[in-house]
């Protein structure tokens, strides 16, 4: 693990790392000006197979958990109760509901745009956090940056299988040493505008065990970061949020967050459910597939639920 940095090299991250002017000063893409028309043509050339997975977790309104404060909501507006009694029953009906959730959080997968992270009062390329408001939410920086939607070259890190466990435990960091290995025996090298997702496992003990939260996840470590910045990776996902927890450093709660968003302008996949793909990848003998996002272009939002798809 020689490639765990000491507090005082992460926190320098934001400079060593960052990504601002890189793509001039009116940039919003950030790491997606690594994704072109010819990269998305050589993602969706991996859809030989024909098969689509769901990469998302149902969005439902349990009661509250360990992994939510504040569930999703959902109000008929109209229900179909009682709709066919009378004299005069209606013959066509429009049920309707109002839906409401917090996304950012652990419970719902979900995109986070640049506007969702800003580090000492900056967002990304050096934008100032009051542009996001209470009354018009984020002026820039929002998920509307990314409405044509996502399309890239996905690689699974799957630790869990490499390490023939079921899952990690809580808290563990996967460190780069472990990623180039996993990419080695793939005999798969990292391309600009590539998505890495990481299995941990936790997809299984939520299934099994239900969601659990106790100050503790795995994930990515901060060593990572410089890894993503060399090979141009546009998008980064987990079945948990991406950060490792506890992440190590005192200063710095979440690295991955902070200096992955806020200085190097990468797009975040948090929550991602990935015991579908984790399969499907050992049946086919493969890490590989073409990752499809789309976001809701919501107006001055700082992400969105996603249901992201791997073709395969």
């Amino acid at each position: 693990m020689s490639d765990v940095p000491s507090e005082a090299e992460v926190l320098a991250f934001a400079e060593t790392l960052s990504n601002w002017g890189r793509w001039g000063p009116d940039d919003e893409l950030g790491t997606l000006n690594f994704i072109t028309d010819d990269t998305r043509r050589a993602a969706l050339g991996l859809a030989t197979r024909g098969r689509s997975i769901s990469l998302g977790w149902n969005i439902d309104p349990l009661p509250y958990g360990p992994d939510v404060k504040i569930p999703p909501q959902r109000f008929m507006v109209r229900a179909g109760q009682g709709l066919l009694e009378g004299d005069e029953p209606e013959r066509q009906v429009s049920l309707q509901e109002w839906i409401g959730y917090i996304f950012h959080g652990r419970r719902v997968t979900h995109l986070d745009a640049h506007s969702h992270l800003q580090v000492n009062g900056r967002m990304y390329n050096d934008r100032p956090g009051y542009l996001v408001t209470s009354e018009h939410g984020a002026a820039k920086s929002s998920i509307t940056v990314a409405r044509e939607g996502i399309v890239a070259r996905g690689l699974l890190i799957d630790v869990p299988r490499h390490r023939r466990l079921p899952l990690l435990e809580r808290g563990e960091i996967v460190h780069r040493d472990e990623v180039e290995a996993i990419l080695a025996a793939a005999g798969v090298a990292p391309r600009p505008g590539d998505a890495l997702l990481l299995r941990t496992g936790y997809g299984r003990a939520r299934i099994e065990e239900g969601p659990k939260w106790d100050g503790k996840q795995a994930g990515w470590g901060a060593g990572c970061l410089p890894y993503f910045r060399e090979h141009d990776i546009a998008v980064i996902g987990a079945d948990t949020t991406n950060e490792a927890h506890p992440s190590g450093y005192k200063g710095f709660r979440g690295p991955i967050h902070g200096i992955g968003i806020a200085a190097m302008g990468m797009w975040l996949i948090d929550n991602c459910n990935l015991e579908p793909l984790g399969d499907a990848c050992a049946e086919l003998g493969t890490i590989e597939f073409a990752l499809v996002l789309a976001p809701i272009p919501f107006t001055g939002a700082t992400g969105s639920a996603i249901n992201p798809l791997a073709l395969l």
